[in-house]
Protein backbone atom coordinates (compact mmCIF):
# COMPACT_ATOMS: atom_id res chain seq x y z
CA UNK A 1 0.00 0.00 0.00
CA UNK A 2 1.55 3.60 -1.03
CA UNK A 3 1.32 6.01 1.65
CA UNK A 4 1.65 9.94 1.32
CA UNK A 5 2.90 11.95 4.31
CA UNK A 6 2.81 14.71 6.26
CA UNK A 7 -0.14 16.20 4.11
CA UNK A 8 -2.90 19.16 5.44
CA UNK A 9 -6.82 18.13 4.75
CA UNK A 10 -9.72 20.17 5.25
CA UNK A 11 -12.86 17.77 5.67
CA UNK A 12 -16.04 19.01 4.96
CA UNK A 13 -19.34 17.41 4.06
CA UNK A 14 -19.09 14.68 1.71
CA UNK A 15 -21.71 17.13 -0.22
CA UNK A 16 -18.99 19.52 -0.56
CA UNK A 17 -15.86 20.53 -2.12
CA UNK A 18 -13.91 23.51 -1.20
CA UNK A 19 -10.48 24.37 -3.05
CA UNK A 20 -7.38 25.38 -1.10
CA UNK A 21 -8.08 28.55 -1.53
CA UNK A 22 -11.96 28.72 -0.11
CA UNK A 23 -10.59 27.42 3.23
CA UNK A 24 -11.23 29.72 6.07
CA UNK A 25 -9.39 30.48 8.87
CA UNK A 26 -11.75 28.77 11.80
CA UNK A 27 -12.25 25.87 9.53
CA UNK A 28 -10.36 22.50 11.69
CA UNK A 29 -7.44 21.55 9.09
CA UNK A 30 -5.92 18.47 10.33
CA UNK A 31 -2.25 17.63 9.79
CA UNK A 32 -2.04 14.40 8.76
CA UNK A 33 1.25 11.97 9.54
CA UNK A 34 -0.26 8.94 6.94
CA UNK A 35 -2.55 8.57 4.68
CA UNK A 36 -3.15 5.63 2.23
CA UNK A 37 -3.58 6.97 -1.76
CA UNK A 38 -4.83 5.25 -5.13
CA UNK A 39 -4.28 5.71 -8.07
CA UNK A 40 -7.92 6.06 -10.50
CA UNK A 41 -8.98 6.16 -13.47
CA UNK A 42 -11.27 9.06 -14.79
CA UNK A 43 -14.42 7.11 -14.24
CA UNK A 44 -14.21 6.10 -10.71
CA UNK A 45 -12.87 9.98 -9.63
CA UNK A 46 -15.80 11.17 -11.77
CA UNK A 47 -17.94 8.65 -9.86
CA UNK A 48 -16.99 9.48 -6.63
CA UNK A 49 -17.51 13.18 -7.02
CA UNK A 50 -20.76 13.44 -8.72
CA UNK A 51 -22.40 10.08 -7.17
CA UNK A 52 -23.38 8.31 -4.08
CA UNK A 53 -21.21 5.71 -3.65
CA UNK A 54 -21.15 2.63 -1.42
CA UNK A 55 -17.60 1.20 -0.70
CA UNK A 56 -16.61 -2.71 -0.51
CA UNK A 57 -15.80 -4.53 2.73
CA UNK A 58 -12.78 -5.67 1.35
CA UNK A 59 -11.92 -1.78 0.36
CA UNK A 60 -12.89 -0.73 3.51
CA UNK A 61 -10.65 -3.38 4.92
CA UNK A 62 -7.97 -2.47 3.57
CA UNK A 63 -7.57 1.08 4.66
CA UNK A 64 -9.17 0.38 7.86
CA UNK A 65 -7.00 2.68 10.69
CA UNK A 66 -4.52 3.36 8.20
CA UNK A 67 -4.94 7.31 8.41
CA UNK A 68 -2.72 9.17 11.04
CA UNK A 69 -3.84 12.72 12.73
CA UNK A 70 -1.00 14.42 13.99
CA UNK A 71 -2.32 15.13 18.01
CA UNK A 72 -0.65 17.13 20.04
CA UNK A 73 -0.05 14.52 23.14
CA UNK A 74 -0.94 11.29 20.94
CA UNK A 75 -1.42 10.84 17.26
CA UNK A 76 -4.97 9.86 16.40
CA UNK A 77 -6.53 7.50 13.71
CA UNK A 78 -9.16 8.16 11.54
CA UNK A 79 -10.81 4.74 10.92
CA UNK A 80 -11.64 4.94 6.96
CA UNK A 81 -9.96 7.78 5.16
CA UNK A 82 -7.66 7.49 2.01
CA UNK A 83 -6.35 9.83 -1.28
CA UNK A 84 -7.61 9.11 -4.55
CA UNK A 85 -5.74 10.54 -7.70
CA UNK A 86 -6.70 9.78 -11.40
CA UNK A 87 -3.22 12.07 -12.59
CA UNK A 88 -4.70 14.71 -12.94
CA UNK A 89 -6.67 15.70 -9.25
CA UNK A 90 -6.47 14.31 -6.09
CA UNK A 91 -8.93 14.03 -3.17
CA UNK A 92 -9.03 12.97 0.33
CA UNK A 93 -12.10 11.44 1.28
CA UNK A 94 -13.57 10.01 4.88
CA UNK A 95 -16.20 7.10 4.97
CA UNK A 96 -18.65 5.53 7.27
CA UNK A 97 -19.48 2.54 8.34
CA UNK A 98 -21.74 1.85 5.77
CA UNK A 99 -19.08 2.60 3.53
CA UNK A 100 -20.32 6.08 2.12
CA UNK A 101 -18.93 9.22 2.10
CA UNK A 102 -19.01 11.94 4.54
CA UNK A 103 -16.37 13.91 4.46
CA UNK A 104 -14.35 15.17 1.46
CA UNK A 105 -11.08 17.48 1.20
CA UNK A 106 -9.21 19.10 -1.50
CA UNK A 107 -4.98 19.53 -0.79
CA UNK A 108 -2.98 22.33 -1.00
CA UNK A 109 -1.52 23.16 -4.27
CA UNK A 110 1.87 21.96 -3.64
CA UNK A 111 0.84 18.72 -1.46
CA UNK A 112 -1.51 17.70 -4.49
CA UNK A 113 1.27 17.90 -6.85
CA UNK A 114 3.26 16.24 -5.14
CA UNK A 115 0.97 13.54 -5.29
CA UNK A 116 -0.04 13.86 -8.81
CA UNK A 117 3.75 12.81 -9.50
CA UNK A 118 3.75 9.86 -7.41
CA UNK A 119 0.69 8.45 -9.16
CA UNK A 120 2.02 9.06 -12.52
CA UNK A 121 4.48 5.87 -11.12
CA UNK A 122 1.49 3.56 -10.56
CA UNK A 123 -1.04 1.03 -11.88
CA UNK A 124 -4.36 2.36 -11.93
CA UNK A 125 -6.43 0.06 -8.68
CA UNK A 126 -9.59 -1.56 -9.71
CA UNK A 127 -11.94 -0.04 -6.54
CA UNK A 128 -15.21 -2.42 -5.25
CA UNK A 129 -17.99 -0.29 -5.02
CA UNK A 130 -21.31 0.75 -5.71
CA UNK A 131 -23.36 3.37 -7.05
CA UNK A 132 -27.04 4.18 -6.59
CA UNK A 133 -27.34 5.81 -9.80
CA UNK A 134 -28.31 9.31 -7.77
CA UNK A 135 -26.21 12.39 -8.24
CA UNK A 136 -25.50 14.39 -5.73
CA UNK A 137 -26.95 17.38 -4.76
CA UNK A 138 -23.41 19.32 -5.22
CA UNK A 139 -23.83 23.20 -5.09
CA UNK A 140 -21.96 25.27 -7.95
CA UNK A 141 -21.79 27.90 -5.85
CA UNK A 142 -18.29 28.93 -4.30
CA UNK A 143 -18.02 29.23 -0.24
CA UNK A 144 -18.56 33.19 -0.62
CA UNK A 145 -21.45 32.82 -2.70
CA UNK A 146 -22.90 30.07 -0.39
CA UNK A 147 -22.84 32.49 2.74
CA UNK A 148 -24.26 35.46 0.63
CA UNK A 149 -27.15 32.46 -0.21
CA UNK A 150 -27.74 31.98 3.43
CA UNK A 151 -27.87 35.33 4.52
CA UNK A 152 -30.42 35.62 1.85
CA UNK A 153 -32.61 33.06 2.18
CA UNK A 154 -32.56 33.46 6.12
CA UNK A 155 -33.21 37.20 5.81
CA UNK A 156 -36.30 36.73 3.03
CA UNK A 157 -37.68 34.49 5.22
CA UNK A 158 -37.76 36.46 8.02
CA UNK A 159 -39.13 38.79 5.92
CA UNK A 160 -41.87 36.92 4.79
CA UNK A 161 -42.75 35.04 8.43
CA UNK A 162 -43.02 38.98 10.13
CA UNK A 163 -44.95 39.65 6.96
CA UNK A 164 -43.11 42.89 6.11
CA UNK A 165 -44.76 43.34 2.66
CA UNK A 166 -43.02 46.64 2.16
CA UNK A 167 -39.37 45.58 2.33
CA UNK A 168 -40.75 42.32 0.09
CA UNK A 169 -42.30 44.13 -2.52
CA UNK A 170 -39.47 46.55 -3.09
CA UNK A 171 -36.79 43.09 -3.24
CA UNK A 172 -39.81 41.71 -5.43
CA UNK A 173 -39.46 45.00 -7.86
CA UNK A 174 -35.46 45.41 -7.79
CA UNK A 175 -35.34 41.69 -9.54
CA UNK A 176 -38.71 41.54 -11.62
CA UNK A 177 -40.55 45.06 -11.87
CA UNK A 178 -43.96 45.67 -10.28
CA UNK A 179 -46.59 43.07 -10.87
CA UNK A 180 -49.92 42.21 -9.27
CA UNK A 181 -48.91 38.25 -7.82
CA UNK A 182 -49.48 37.60 -4.40
CA UNK A 183 -46.80 38.54 -1.70
CA UNK A 184 -46.64 34.45 -1.18
CA UNK A 185 -46.25 34.14 -4.78
CA UNK A 186 -43.52 37.13 -4.86
CA UNK A 187 -41.55 35.50 -2.00
CA UNK A 188 -41.50 32.21 -3.31
CA UNK A 189 -40.22 33.70 -6.58
CA UNK A 190 -37.35 34.80 -4.82
CA UNK A 191 -36.25 31.97 -2.83
CA UNK A 192 -36.33 30.13 -5.68
CA UNK A 193 -33.69 32.74 -7.96
CA UNK A 194 -31.54 32.61 -5.40
CA UNK A 195 -31.98 28.10 -4.94
CA UNK A 196 -31.60 27.78 -8.51
CA UNK A 197 -27.84 28.98 -8.75
CA UNK A 198 -28.54 32.49 -10.33
CA UNK A 199 -25.90 34.81 -9.55
CA UNK A 200 -27.36 37.62 -11.00
CA UNK A 201 -30.29 37.76 -8.34
CA UNK A 202 -28.39 36.65 -5.77
CA UNK A 203 -25.60 39.16 -5.96
CA UNK A 204 -28.14 41.83 -6.19
CA UNK A 205 -29.95 40.73 -3.42
CA UNK A 206 -27.17 40.18 -1.09
CA UNK A 207 -26.10 44.04 -1.88
CA UNK A 208 -29.70 45.74 -1.16
CA UNK A 209 -30.03 43.37 2.08
CA UNK A 210 -26.43 44.23 3.11
CA UNK A 211 -26.94 47.76 2.54
CA UNK A 212 -30.55 47.62 3.92
CA UNK A 213 -28.82 46.11 7.06
CA UNK A 214 -26.01 48.94 7.10
CA UNK A 215 -28.21 51.78 7.46
CA UNK A 216 -30.96 49.78 9.49
CA UNK A 217 -33.55 50.17 6.66
CA UNK A 218 -36.82 47.99 7.67
CA UNK A 219 -35.87 47.68 10.39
Amino acid sequence: MIYIYDILLNFIDGKRMYEFFEWNSEDVVEHIKRIPMFCVSDRVMEDILNNNVTFSHKFMSDIENKTIVFGNSFDNLIKYAFLFSNGKRCYAFELNEEGKVIYSSSLLLDEEEEVLEICDTLQKLDVEYQTDNKDLDKSLLTRREEKKKNFVEKDLIYTYKNKNYTKLKYLYSECFGNDDTSYKEKFNRLVYSINNQDSFYLKRLNFILRLAHNNKIYK
